[in-house]
Order: structure tokens, then sequence, then C-alpha cells
């Protein structure tokens, strides 16, 4: 699976061809987490999977995971999966009773519209495992300098095969999602998502981060963290007026992944630490200071 062409083609919405969409997402903030932080790991695309569970009666795709893998490309504007990353992150996910429900890549400086390759990749991914479920994909935004705000830009978007006799297959359609608060997810009734789906301790959490940067310790592209971002931190883009301090790549990615992380209201409501975030965040940054051997400012 590759990704190489900047082509790019914006994701129609199902309402715009008179259609329901097929099904709908709910997906977790710890997968969300893990993706934006192998984002930014690498000035490179990166690629991996999600993980979850289908729900066949309501129609719904559950993102419980993200499995970040290997690339063996080193282009800048692609990524090709590693075949034995692949293979492990099956086994992982067989491991936990998941399924693969999406694959996710980035586009570092631009924005996560797919591209003519994402649209080759995904029909094929689709051939490839939806059988038994619907497969979506993800683009994920990180260091785009025209972003409103540091938070990454996520998108998702499937083919229009699946729901449209009108000869355009191959017209990437938007995937509406809903973002899982950490309450939402400690909250889970049905034993088999609230095993996947609960808030993980600080410990493990921090080292499934640190697990994804370790990706990347002498990786040729990995991200100079101490890099300026850009001169400013917000973008207004109806007046094109910015606020706010210069932010370094550091710093942008702490804010988009602090973002994801339970404010203390959530972190109240999903029974966890109020400093839950906060933990998770100095354990994973002081663990890539050490291992990548820059001064980020951390004990």
């Amino acid at each position: 699976m590759t990704s190489e062409s900047l082509d790019l083609t914006r994701p129609r919405t199902f309402a715009s061809i008179g259609k329901k969409a097929p099904y709908t997402v709910r997906i977790s903030p710890r997968a969300l987490l893990t993706m934006d932080a192998h984002a930014h790991c690498c000035t490179n695309e990166v690629i991996g999977y999600l993980g979850g569970m289908w729900d066949d009666e309501n129609k719904e795709l559950i993102v419980a995971r993200a499995f970040p893998a290997k690339s063996i490309s080193d282009a800048g504007t692609s990524c090709e999966m590693d075949p034995e990353s692949e293979v492990a992150i099956k086994e992982a996910m067989e491991e936990l009773g998941l399924c693969v429900v999406a694959w996710y890549h980035s586009h570092p400086i631009f924005k996560p519209i797919p591209s003519s390759k994402d649209i080759d990749n995904h029909n094929n991914i689709e051939n490839l495992f939806s059988d038994e479920n619907p497969v979506f994909a993800t683009i994920v935004s990180p260091y785009d300098i025209s972003l409103e705000a540091p938070t990454s830009a996520v998108n998702h978007f499937c083919l229009g095969k699946n729901v449209s006799k009108a000869g355009d297959g191959q017209m990437p359609m938007v995937v509406e999602s809903t973002e899982m608060s950490w309450a939402d997810c400690a909250n889970v009734k049905p034993a088999g998502q609230a095993a996947m789906l609960g808030p993980p301790s600080i410990e493990e959490l921090a080292e499934e981060l640190a697990a994804v940067s370790d990706m990347y310790v002498s990786h040729p592209r990995r991200a100079r963290l101490l890099e300026m971002w850009r001169p400013f931190c917000n973008l207004d883009v109806a007046s094109k007026s910015t606020s706010g301090p210069p932010l370094t790549k550091l710093g942008k990615m702490r804010r988009s992944l602090a973002a994801r992380l339970p404010d203390a209201e959530d972190a109240k409501a999903a029974n966890l630490d109020a400093k839950y975030g906060d933990e998770v965040l100095e354990t994973m940054f002081a663990h890539m200071q050490k291992t990548w051997k820059e001064d980020l400012g951390y004990a």
C-alpha cells in the first residue's frame, strides 16, 4: 500500500448526492491521540491501521485503537507499509479481538484531502477488508501552516462505490465521525466495548506513545521538534488575522496532543486523576528527550 500523488480531490457529502451515509463512526480519544502523535514524529508521511468493532445491527463502526506501522518509503510525499509491521499489527488486533476498520496516513504539511493515490489505495483496502465490515480512510495533517489552531486536522473518507450507480465509484465521500470523550469511553456499557475503550493507566498510555516515538529515533526524516512551526499560534481564516505566540514544532505537538487528552472536567467524569493528561505528556516527552537526544526542556 502506497501514497504518493498530490493530485487532491475534495470529498463530497452523501447528502450532496441524495444518499444516506451507509454507516456511522465513533472514534475514541486514545486512537486520535496515538495517530496524532505518530503524525508529528516524522516529516515523511506515516501510515497505520485503526482497529475497532462493527455493530451490524446499528450500522456503526467503533474505533478503539490506532496501530502505527513502519514505512519502507523514504519519499516525503509517499508511504508504504512495511510488510512485517503489517503482519504484527494484524496479529495484535486479533489478540485483542479487534478488526481493521480503517487505515490512516498523514499529509505532513498540506491539507487532509485525499490524493488520487490515496483513493486507489483505499479502493484496494476496501477490497481486502470489507467482506465482514466497512472500512474507511483517515488523513492526519500535523504541520500544515494554514491550520486555524495547533490541533492537527483529521478527516475521514470512503468511496462512493457502495452507494452510487452513477459511475462515480471512485469519488471520495465524507465519513462523518463522532469523537468520543474520555468519559464516554469510561462509561461504555457493553462488556466487549468497555474492555477496548476504557481509559488505560497513565503508564500504559505513556508507554504506547513512547513506542511510537521510538520508531523514529534514527529516522533520517525525524521531525526536528525545536524548529519553528509558524510565527503565531492561531489563525482567523475569515479575517486573515493571527494571534498568540510563535510555536516550535514541539509546542505545536504538545498543544495538539493536549487537546486529545482529558481536561479536568472530563477526567473527573471518567474517574481519572485530574493531572492524567499532563502526566501522560510529561512522561512521553521526557522519554523522547532521552531517546531522541534533544533538549526538549523536560527533566
